[in-house]
């Protein structure tokens, strides 16, 4: 029998436990991407290190609940367009 997660437990890992090293950059490392926070207004945070860059925008459009949206572009692969 399958087992069931209950309302009060939380059925998504939190990010120290997911395993793609970009999600270090939601906790705060690597150094904030200014030029993308001032140019992008819907951008709410945008990180980089050496291998990625991070942007995210928070959003109500799908419900009463805020989500976050997020998008993993790789550094090899944008370049010098991001930067």
């Amino acid at each position: 029998m399958p087992t069931t997660t209950s309302p009060t437990e939380n059925a998504l890992p939190t990010l120290d436990n997911v395993p793609e090293p970009a999600f270090r950059l939601f906790k705060g490392q690597g150094d904030e991407a200014l030029l993308l926070l001032e140019f992008a207004a819907d951008v709410t945070n945008a990180r980089a290190d050496d291998d990625t860059i991070i942007i995210t925008r928070e959003t109500t459009k799908f419900g009463p609940a805020l989500w976050t949206l997020g998008l993993k572009l790789e550094r090899a692969i944008v370049g010098q367009e991001a930067d």
